[in-house]
């Protein structure tokens, strides 16, 4: 699977947990007044609720009969080379200033549903996402919105008819006595026949949204050929990001945004918020003013311990992961032996499978400093040992401590800044692992820190021989990423100069550029000189930086609480740290300017 793709994955899963984490916990505010969800649909209609919830029910059932989504039939009308899926309703229960609202979804069984072509429907990732929020910064006058299509899945029109049956305790009893379908019951269930987007059915994304393409493609609205799910218009100066059915737009002129809601309310009833605070599961902080915002996801981790069960009372900590000094003195560093004792609980493996779910995005979208972090306990959550899971439980503890986080971009030149780290010999197996950092600055002046649009925390596939070899392998890897990223700014309107990729190792950053003579380095994997063609196309520029001003060693291995700390701050903002965080970045400009 592809990087893009697993971010879009991500980017769905994320709107999925963020509703469950919030669902799964009461408002304080409406602690008096809101009533406990029941599980299910059979424990909803069991309810001291059930009437509130047999009129949502008979709601439902009603939309499907305006909407001529299905028609009931009879079961002998059914061809007999075509399966019949079952209904599995889904119950919400929402809660505004005291008022209590009650939906029933109908949804059919997807995985009984045998369709024959592709339903994969593409979205923007966060790299495209963050770029365009960058974007809007950099631009005179941009300013961001988002559009929300309600029930986008729903009235587009089938390619072939679907089929499901309804088991009579699932059925309104207002709507059977309404339609007089008593006998068309049969061995308890209603059978009926789909032909309109519903709920549940693969294809239905991919339907939907070839519908919406095709009225954005007649009103002028292009997608770009390298970037999934990113527009614009042929003359109008508006660009937007979409995911599902969730636009994120930058807008220059007042008139062009009109025009984009006008096309779309053609055929869809919109949310509109013009004050673009919400996209994506992200809280965003404008401020037009000084040309930032602040990206956050309030109340999530506290939300996620708490359906964690992780104790209130655990003990704080500043660093994510158990920092271990190196064995100075020995000629050879041995990789660590692994722990022969495997936890095999279904139960402790699905918890692990849970936290690493859960914060990934988080760590993806916001927090960079647990990034390594989760990707190390991501890829040894197959075997479950002793210090696998000291490990999750300090990685926790930090989360706890630091449960507020902000990733704060701000306008810039619109150019790409690279750094690239190695660490060698670190992960079991004899593996090395590759750490990369990217922001929108300015190329004249690669020390002067922007928030992060994507950062790299990944295994070198590769057994390498040398700290060498694992840093050009680095190079590698990283710039394939910024590759991409200067795909996506191209297609949004930011041609890119050479990019600059800044590494701390001479012998890679001498091999990149040419400059170093290949001897041992012959036996290097050959894809690897991949960056080095790059920087001979003029793509990319190479060049040496000193270790300690390397923020790329922050993605590559554990570090001392001290240095820990004093890269957070860069990385992330957090109420107690923003000060330091803005001394921290005027003290490396200045040194930077200094060493010119």
């Amino acid at each position: 699977m592809k990087e893009w793709q697993k971010e879009r994955h991500l980017i769905k899963a994320a709107k999925v947990i963020t509703t469950t984490i919030i669902a799964e916990s009461v408002n304080d505010k409406d602690a008096e007044t809101t009533l406990a969800q029941p599980k299910n649909f059979k424990a909803a209609m069991h309810s001291p609720q059930q009437e509130q919830w047999e009129q949502a029910n008979y709601e439902e059932f009603q939309r499907f009969k305006e909407t001529k989504t299905l028609v009931f039939i009879s079961k002998n009308n059914i061809p007999k080379d075509r399966k019949i899926a079952y209904y599995n309703p889904q119950i919400k229960q929402k809660s505004n200033n005291g008022n209590i609202t009650y939906r029933i979804r109908g949804t059919i069984g997807g995985d009984k549903v045998d369709y024959p072509g592709m339903v994969a429907a593409n979205t923007a990732d966060l790299k495209s996402i963050k770029l365009l929020l960058n974007s809007v910064l950099s631009t005179k006058g941009g300013k961001f919105m988002t559009i929300d299509i309600k029930d986008f899945y729903l009235g587009t029109t089938l390619p072939r008819k679907e089929y499901m049956r309804i088991a009579k305790n699932q059925m309104s009893k207002q709507y059977i006595e309404e339609n007089d379908m008593q006998d068309m019951c049969e061995d308890g269930y209603y059978y009926v026949e789909i032909s309109k987007g519903i709920y549940g059915l693969p294809q239905a994304g991919l339907l939907a949204q070839d519908k919406l393409i095709a009225h954005l493609r007649r009103k002028g609205y292009q997608m770009a050929k390298n970037t999934p799910c990113l527009f614009t218009h042929k003359t109008r100066k508006i660009t937007f990001t979409l995911v599902v059915d969730d636009f994120g737009i930058k807008y220059v002129n007042e008139e062009d945004a009109k025009h984009l809601i006008a096309t779309l309310e053609e055929f869809y009833k919109l949310h509109i918020d013009w004050e673009g605070g919400d996209y994506v599961g992200l809280t965003l902080e404008w401020d037009y003013q000084h040309r930032t915002v602040a990206l956050s996801m309030p109340e999530y981790v506290k939300k996620a311990l708490e359906r964690l069960g992780v104790a209130k009372d655990s003990k704080a900590t500043k660093s994510p992961m158990v920092y271990e000094p190196p064995r100075y003195g020995q000629k050879v560093q041995f990789a660590d032996d692994e722990d022969p004792k495997v936890d095999t609980d279904v139960t402790n493996i699905k918890r692990l499978q849970q936290i690493v779910g859960i914060f990934l995005y988080y760590a993806r979208a916001i927090d960079y400093s647990i990034l390594p972090g989760i990707n190390c306990i991501s890829t040894r959550q197959s075997k479950i040992t002793e210090q696998l899971k000291a490990n999750v439980t300090r990685m926790l503890a930090y989360i706890k401590t630091y449960p507020d986080a902000k990733l704060i971009f701000k306008a810039s030149k619109m150019e790409l800044v690279v750094q690239s780290d190695a660490s060698y010999l670190c992960e079991t197996g004899a593996r090395s692992r590759a750490g990369g950092i990217m922001w929108m600055g300015d190329t004249a002046e690669p020390l002067q820190i922007n928030g992060a649009v994507t950062c790299i925390s990944k295994i070198i596939d590769a057994v390498v021989a040398s700290a060498g070899e694992a840093e050009y392998a680095a190079l590698f890897i990283v710039g394939q990423e910024a590759a991409s990223i200067r795909t996506i700014l191209t297609e949004m309107g930011h041609p890119q100069p050479a990019t600059s990729i800044k590494c701390d190792n001479a012998c890679a950053v001498g091999i990149a550029n040419s400059t170093m003579k290949m001897k041992r380095s012959k036996a290097m994997d050959m894809r690897f000189h991949w960056i080095r063609n790059r920087v001979r196309k003029g793509e990319f520029t190479v060049s040496w930086i000193k270790g300690s001003d390397n923020i790329a060693d922050f993605f590559t291995k554990p570090l001392p609480i001290h240095q820990h700390q004093k890269f957070k701050k860069i990385l992330v903002h957090s109420p107690e740290n923003t000060e330091k965080a803005n001394a921290m970045r005027i003290m490396l400009r200045a040194k930077f300017i200094l060493n010119q």
